[in-house]
């Protein structure tokens, strides 16, 4: 299948640092980016993600760092439940682990929102309140719930880290039977919080990936609190050899008891994009490599 990454971070208007990761396959990029980096592939299996770190100065940029890299590190493998709960324990325990060393790092922790694929399938999975969004033809919606304790609190009920304690948050998995063509909004709440809905669809459905990334993060930026990722995934599917013949109205269907169906309306194509320039501050490296 062809996938066309792009992804966008940034520390906003109001903060001094990026505490944000962004991550596609085996590579993290976080700092400040001047314009989105864009990638185009053939891939059976991979995973895109975004992180939001927190803890303050001292530990939210390593936070995200680690559990990013973690992701990133596994994004072959992580496509059942099982293994996105495994991973997602393991990154609690990586911080955990760091923190022991360094008591400034006691409180750091992360929010997570990740979308893997395989030929089959995709699964959409987060933990805190970092969100994925989904357009499906002409279907577009919210994927995933916050992890707060209510709908008008910022205060999150699960997060990887953030606890003097270690706690083994188990991520909300969704996953969806394989259509035509779907893309996928993923970002943390620096967007989520300040752009209502309606604008989120209506830039996610009428701009390239690339372009809705620098859309969506304009629009963000004059009211924005905290730092801005968003990503933009097209996945557009190979057909598989004993489905060619039956593609043409293929619903992209939700796996689960909690899950949702949606529909594919039609296959829309998918744009071309091109590697971005690097930003000044933005740090870019291979998994395994350290920052």
């Amino acid at each position: 299948m062809t996938v066309d990454f792009a992804g966008f971070t940034t520390r906003g208007p109001r903060r001094a640092e990026n505490q944000d990761v962004i991550g596609f396959t085996e590579f993290t990029s976080a700092g400040e980016m001047s314009s989105p980096l864009s990638v185009q592939l053939s891939s059976d299996a991979g995973a895109a993600i975004v992180v939001d770190g927190m803890g303050g100065q001292a530990g939210g940029a390593t936070a995200a760092g680690q559990v990013a890299r973690r992701l990133a590190a596994a994004a072959t493998e992580i496509h059942s439940a099982d293994a996105i709960r495994v991973q997602t324990h393991d990154a609690a325990r990586d911080l955990h682990s760091a923190a022991t060393i360094d008591s400034s790092l006691a409180t750091m922790g992360a929010t997570f929102a990740a979308v893997s694929w395989t030929r089959h399938s995709v699964s959409v999975f987060h933990v805190g309140d970092s969100r994925v969004y989904g357009l499906f033809g002409e279907v577009f919606r919210r994927l995933t719930d916050d992890d707060r304790v209510s709908a008008d609190s910022n205060v999150l009920s699960k997060s990887v880290g953030g606890t003097l304690k270690l706690e083994l948050p188990n991520p909300t998995v969704r996953h969806f039977e394989r259509g035509n063509t779907a893309r996928f909004l993923l970002c943390t709440d620096g967007l989520s919080d300040v752009v209502p809905f309606e604008s989120i669809e209506a830039i996610t459905r009428t701009r390239s990936n690339s372009q809705a990334c620098i859309d969506l993060v304009r629009q963000a930026w004059p009211t924005a609190d905290d730092n801005i990722s968003v990503v933009v995934l097209d996945i557009k599917a190979t057909p598989l050899p004993e489905q060619d013949d039956a593609l043409a109205g293929t619903e992209l269907q939700a796996v689960g008891a909690d899950a949702h169906e949606v529909r594919s309306r039609g296959e829309r194509s998918s744009p071309v994009a091109e590697v971005g320039q690097h930003g000044q501050r933005r740090r870019f490296w291979r998994t395994g490599e350290k920052p």
